[in-house]
């Protein structure tokens, strides 16, 4: 097969580097706001010595990814916005 799937939009690095941005900036964001209960839990997550925390420490990993995937998508429909 030679046909290729081709994306329909064309690449942008100033996008990409605008939703990697913002992801970081609200990660950065919310472990400053939640930085006194990740100090208080972080003894309960590392090491992981059980499985309870190993399930503790995924959920918190995967509740610091929601903010991230927010911003970079509102960064994304703003950037459609201003810059297009």
């Amino acid at each position: 097969m030679t046909d290729r799937f081709v994306d329909p939009r064309p690449v942008d690095r100033r996008r990409d580097l605008a939703r990697i941005g913002a992801g970081a900036g609200a990660l950065l964001l919310t472990v400053v706001w939640f930085r006194h209960q990740l100090v208080d839990v972080w003894p309960l997550l590392w090491p992981p010595t059980e499985p309870m925390a190993a399930t503790m420490a995924l959920v918190v990993a995967l509740s610091l990814l929601l903010p991230m995937m927010i911003a970079a998508a509102l960064v994304d429909v703003l950037y459609d916005r201003v810059v297009e």
